[in-house]
């Protein structure tokens, strides 16, 4: 099962909150059954709740979360979320870290055992205090950069990105941009279908996709296709869950999207492994498997025959620090 927390904060921003929680009803709601008929899509998830003393937390004067318990030195999950919350500014934050050392504890032993972990805005200071974030800049807004300098002054700020993505910490400058954070984590813990499933139900910007389909059978046939790339996928499996026949499937899905089946399957492949490439340092042979490749030897070959060069190559004119 996959275990997801969710560290929420006096003062935290509703909408930083809301991520995590809309993201996972989302994909609670599509974890069983596909666009036609059921099939497992992604594994089982649980989401808990946490707070520093397990009390219910107050966001503003109208809005309280209660929790399902306090943090704990024993705790182990895939993925952590900790979202921005109000500062009160520079004196009255650096207060409130000394106050939240037993959560930066808590967050130093989870980035230790590996857990993924993510943060937006004021709550990156909590992972600077843990180690977690030592040699890269972390995003910032320029309304919390003074602040944060003051605190952290030999700790590296990027005020150009949106998100940075290092090995098992994920960062978010702000509330703006955490329905994209959570959606990296989806890709991560649960597989970049999910994610890129995630982002065109939330109406984020989805790679290669066009306009809903005028014929049905066709974007049905396109949705369950973006459901399950990243695994084995069978177009003669699609038909038959269609009722028709697999050369029909195939005519009807070209002559709409101009495009078979098999090559929208490697399409979908080839533009999320660029963007895990450009905003990510997982290994080459890990962004392979999780655009379904079992072999990244073969992975490697078709992403040079697409983009023209070898995926490093690509990852280096592309950006990725």
């Amino acid at each position: 099962m996959i275990q997801l927390a969710m560290l929420v904060l006096p003062g935290a921003f509703h909408g930083g909150v809301a991520a995590l929680l809309d993201g996972f009803a989302l994909a609670s709601e599509r974890r069983d059954r596909v666009v036609l008929g059921e099939g497992p899509v992604n594994r089982d998830m649980q989401l808990t709740l946490l707070s520093s003393d397990g009390g219910e937390v107050r966001l503003d004067e109208h809005v309280t979360v209660q929790v399902d318990r306090a943090i704990a030195s024993n705790d182990r999950f895939d993925f952590v979320w900790v979202p921005s919350f109000r500062t009160g500014g520079g004196s009255l934050l650096a207060k409130r870290l000394q106050e939240l050392r037993p959560v930066v504890d808590w967050l130093a032993g989870l980035g230790g055992s590996g857990s993924l972990i993510g943060a937006s805005g004021s709550a990156i200071s909590l992972l600077v205090s843990a180690g977690l974030v030592r040699d890269f800049a972390f995003p910032v807004v320029p309304a919390l950069a003074p602040t944060l300098r003051e605190i952290f002054p030999r700790a590296k700020q990027d005020d150009h990105r949106e998100i940075v993505e290092r090995g098992n910490i994920l960062l978010s400058r702000g509330t703006a941009c955490d329905d994209e954070l959570v959606a990296r984590a989806f890709d991560r813990v649960l597989s970049p279908a999910a994610g890129h499933w995630l982002r065109s139900v939330m109406g984020q910007t989805v790679e290669s996709r066009e306009a809903v389909a005028r014929d049905p059978l066709v974007e049905s046939a396109r949705l369950w296709l973006e459901q399950r790339f990243t695994g084995p996928v069978s177009i003669a499996g699609l038909a038959q869950e269609l009722s028709v026949s697999q050369a029909m499937l195939t005519r009807r899905f070209k002559a709409e999207l101009g495009r078979t089946p098999s090559e929208y399957v490697s399409d979908l492949r080839f533009t999320t492994a660029k963007r895990m490439l450009a905003q990510s340092n997982r290994s080459i042979e890990s962004i392979a498997a999780a655009v379904g490749y079992n072999d990244a030897r073969n992975f490697r070959e078709a992403f040079r025959q697409r983009a023209g060069v070898s995926a490093s190559t690509w990852r280096t004119d592309n950006n990725y620090p």
